[in-house]
C-alpha cells in the first residue's frame, strides 16, 4: 500500500492538501516498519518533500495558501502526526517545518473571536485527520490550537492530548510573525477589546484566489469583508454547503455575489472551470494601509473584472473604534454601463429590526448595528433571504447544511459608481436585550 501511494503521489491539480497527506502515509508507514529498507528509502524521500511541502504551502505568516481556513486544521493534523512520528524515531523535524505549525496556530488564534468564531472563507469539508476525542461537538480549532500550545511547550490540557504528556514537547519557538496584517497569506485584521464583552473582530481579505493553477478550495471572494462583534459574528462568509451539491449551488457558495463585495454584471470576479477550477483568477493589490493604535485605514484593489469593459473594482476600509464605525468604500469604473450589486450578508444569529430608506438596522442580545449606504448613482437597497433561482441568501454553518440568511443588496446600473457603506454600533442597547 505504501509503495503503490508512493508510485501515485498527487504531484498536479491536486498538489495540495492531497500531496501532504499522502506524503505522511508514507512516512509514518516507514516509521512504524523500518525493518524494510525499500520503506526507510521512501520515507527519507517522504521526509524531505513534507519539509518543502511545509514551506510551500504555507506562508511565511502562516496563512494556509489553500485560502480555506477549515483545512489548516486539517493540514495542521498531518504535519503534526508526522512531527510525532519523526521525534518517536529520534530524528524530530527541523525547526522551519515547525515554525510553519506554530505559524497554521498563530494566524487561527489571530482570527478567531473570544466566542471561538472563526471566518469561514474558502472551502471547508469537516476533514479530520487526527480525532481522539469521540463526542460530538468537537471543535477542530480549539484541538489544533491545543496541540500548538503543546508543541510551545505547555502542558497538554485536552484530554485527547493527555498520551502526550509522558515525553517532553520538542523545544518550538513562537511563530516569527505577530500584529494584525498578514501580508503574504494576503489578510489584514482589524480588532478592539480583543477577547473582552465588547470584542470587536474583523478581517479585509486582500489575497490571492488560491493555490496552485487551478486554485481549488478558493472562492471569488477579492477584497470581501468579514465582521464580528461581541464575539458573534455579524457580516459573514456563506461557507461551502457541498462539493456534489448542484451545479447552481456550489458556484453560488463560491460565487462573488455569496460574499460581502461588488458583484458586476451578476458574473464572479474569476472565472470558474469546475467544481474545483478557476480558469481566469482575480489579483488582488494592497494599494495603502496605516495603523494608530486599534484604528485602522486600508486601500486595495482587483483586476478581476477588466474582462467586462475594463471594469476596476478598488476598497478602501476605515475602521475607527473610539466612533464605533467601519466605513467602506468602493470605486467601480469601466468603460460601458453594467449592472453593479453590493452584498453584505448578515449571520442568522442577528435579527433585522427595521428599513428605513437607505438603512437597516440590527440586533442581538443588547447590541444594535446601523449600516447605511449611498452612492453617487442611481440605486437602491433590498434585504433577500432565501431566494433560490437564482440563489441569493444562504448560509452554511456545516458541511452538507444549508439555512436562509439576510442579505442587504444595494443595486444599480452605471459605468462608474461611488459607493459608501457605513456601519455604526452600539453595545447595551435596552431594545434589542432579549
Amino acid at each position: 500500500h505504501t509503495r503503490a501511494i508512493a508510485r501515485h503521489y498527487s504531484r498536479h491539480s491536486s498538489a495540495n492538501n492531497h500531496l501532504i497527506g499522502e506524503l505522511a502515509g508514507v512516512f509514518v508507514a516507514s516509521c512504524t516498519w523500518p525493518m524494510w529498507p525499500g520503506l526507510r528509502r521512501l520515507g527519507e524521500r517522504a521526509r524531505a518533500e513534507l519539509e518543502a511541502q511545509a514551506r510551500l504551502q504555507v506562508a511565511s505568516d502562516g496563512v494556509l495558501r489553500e485560502q480555506a481556513f477549515e483545512y489548516a486544521s486539517f493540514v495542521f493534523d498531518l504535519l503534526f502526526i508526522v512531527e510525532l512520528a519523526a521525534s518517536a524515531a529520534g530524528r524530530p523535524m527541523s525547526g522551519d517545518y515547525l515554525g510553519r505549525l506554530m505559524g497554521l496556530c498563530h494566524f487561527i488564534r489571530s482570527v478567531r473571536t473570544g466566542s471561538g468564531a472563526v471566518p469561514m472563507i474558502g472551502d471547508a469539508d469537516g476533514a479530520q485527520a487526527w480525532r481522539l476525542d469521540p463526542r460530538e461537538g468537537r471543535c477542530p480549532f480549539e484541538s489544533m490550537l491545543a496541540k500548538g500550545e503543546w508543541l510551545g511547550g505547555a502542558a497538554a490540557s485536552r484530554s485527547e492530548l493527555r498520551w502526550l504528556a509522558p515525553r517532553a514537547a520538542p523545544v518550538v519557538p513562537q511563530a516569527g510573525v505577530s500584529g494584525l496584517d498578514f501580508r503574504d497569506g494576503g489578510y489584514h485584521l482589524f480588532q478592539s477589546d480583543a477577547g473582552g464583552p465588547r470584542e470587536v473582530r474583523g478581517l479585509f481579505d486582500a489575497g490571492p484566489l488560491g493555490y496552485l493553477g487551478i486554485a481549488a478550495h478558493g472562492h471569488a471572494d477579492a477584497l470581501q469583508v468579514w465582521l464580528a462583534l461581541g464575539g458573534v459574528p455579524l457580516l459573514v462568509d456563506p461557507g461551502t454547503y457541498g462539493y456534489g451539491v448542484g451545479v447552481e449551488w456550489r458556484d453560488y457558495f463560491r460565487g462573488t455575489s455569496a460574499h460581502n463585495t461588488v458583484c458586476i454584471a451578476r458574473r464572479d470576479q474569476s472565472l470558474s472551470g469546475g467544481r474545483f477550477m478557476w480558469t481566469q483568477k482575480a489579483r488582488t493589490q494592497l494599494q495603502a494601509l496605516t495603523r494608530d493604535g486599534d484604528a485602522l485605514t486600508l486601500r486595495a484593489a482587483h483586476d478581476g473584472y477588466r474582462r467586462l469593459q475594463g471594469f476596476t473594482h478598488e476598497r478602501g476600509l476605515v475602521f475607527d473604534p473610539q466612533a464605533a464605525t467601519l466605513e467602506v468604500s468602493d470605486r467601480v469604473q469601466g468603460e460601458g454601463e453594467q449592472l453593479l450589486q453590493l452584498h453584505w450578508h448578515v449571520s442568522p444569529q442577528w435579527h433585522l429590526l427595521r428599513q428605513e430608506g437607505e438603512t437597516v438596522t440590527l440586533g442581538r442580545a443588547g447590541i444594535e448595528v446601523k449600516l447605511t449606504v449611498s452612492a453617487d448613482v442611481a440605486g437602491s437597497l433590498s434585504v433577500h433571504s432565501g431566494e433560490q433561482d437564482p440563489p441569493l441568501g444562504w448560509y452554511s454553518v456545516a458541511y452538507g447544511e444549508k439555512e436562509p440568511c439576510a442579505v442587504l443588496r444595494w443595486q444599480g446600473r452605471a459605468a462608474r459608481a461611488n459607493l459608501r457603506t457605513r456601519i455604526e454600533w452600539r453595545f447595551g442597547a435596552a431594545e434589542v436585550l432579549h
